[in-house]
């Protein structure tokens, strides 16, 4: 979690998406729809990252470097203020970045959506909200056919 001076040029969406990253899956700024969040003329930050190895204290370093290498303004407008971590049974997302499951499941007019099943690089609503339509339009074309 970082906090952000109000004269971070990142303006508009709270949530982007760093799928490119090899670890970091995207930051949140939710003070952009909620500013009593953080103080006035403040923001804050919440990172995601997959850890996928036991060694939590060197991944959490290779993520922040990570972060620092795709948001340039970031050490200039930002101070790190946490790190929380989950892994192992305790994922923040139901499937790692790049772990996800298939929503075609092989049973004609079935599809699974949900967070386990998102597209590569989204995550949170937005991810469960990705594979959606998709599945939508597959199983509205199986049921047409009935």
């Amino acid at each position: 979690m970082f906090a952000l001076d109000d004269d971070i040029p990142h303006r508009g969406s709270g949530v982007t998406m760093l799928p490119g990253l090899e670890r970091v899956g995207g930051y949140v700024i939710p003070t952009f729809s909620d500013p009593s969040l953080a103080p006035e003329g403040k923001h804050m930050m919440i990172t995601h990252q997959y850890v996928p190895d036991p060694s939590v204290k060197s991944e959490i370093t290779k993520g922040r470097e990570d972060l620092y290498d795709a948001i340039p303004w970031l050490a200039d407008h930002g101070e790190e203020l946490c790190v929380h971590t989950y892994h192992r049974n305790w994922p923040c997302n139901r499937a790692p970045q790049g772990a996800e499951l298939p929503s075609d499941v092989g049973i004609e007019g079935v599809r699974l959506v949900g967070d386990g099943i998102k597209g590569h690089g989204w995550m949170m609503v937005e991810g469960i909200a990705s594979n959606v339509p998709e599945a939508v339009a597959s199983v509205s074309g199986v049921m047409d056919t009935i």
